[in-house]
């Protein structure tokens, strides 16, 4: 079971939560949002999921695995990089970052080793937003030499998201 929280619940954030709530193998178990009106609808269908009108809540949440960004563009870089260094999953909504420079600091910074979402939760969180062509399991070398197995390198241009 993957711990999934969801930050930003405004415009798309809901059918993020909607959908993460059908995959039996994800479990929502936290929501912000800075608007706590629209936390109310998620307090409601979600008893169980805990929910903060801040996202440092759901960043210093230990129990969480993995987030999804579905934010204003300004914040996508400050609160991916923040997830990601703190060792959890991201899913950033398009556009990834408000710069290519950003984005590439998300992607290539030696500071940041960013988990790679495994193959069979990356083929049902893609199903969720989109059309991909083929998806093929491809073990890879980290920078450290070390082998991984069951990660999958992603052509950018190959997809509107951003899976890190």
């Amino acid at each position: 079971m993957i711990n999934v929280a969801v930050i930003g619940v405004g415009y798309w954030g809901p059918n993020l939560v909607r959908n993460f709530n059908k995959i039996s193998d994800l479990r929502i178990v936290a929501v912000s949002d800075i608007d706590e009106k629209r936390l109310d609808p998620i307090k409601r269908q979600y008893a169980a999921t805990s929910v903060s009108t801040r996202a440092q809540d759901v960043l210093d949440n230990p129990s969480v695995d993995a987030v999804a960004i579905a934010t204003p563009i300004s914040t996508h870089y400050e609160l991916a990089r923040e997830a990601l260094i703190k060792g959890k999953h991201v899913l950033v909504e398009k556009p990834m970052t408000e710069t290519v420079q950003q984005s590439l600091d998300l992607i290539e910074s030696p500071a940041i080793d960013p988990p790679l979402l495994h193959g069979e939760l990356l083929s049902k969180l893609l199903l969720l937003v989109g059309k991909v062509s083929a998806i093929s399991l491809v073990p890879r070398k980290k920078q450290n030499g070390s082998d991984t197995k069951n990660q999958i390198p992603i052509p950018r241009h190959n997809l509107e998201i951003a899976c890190l």
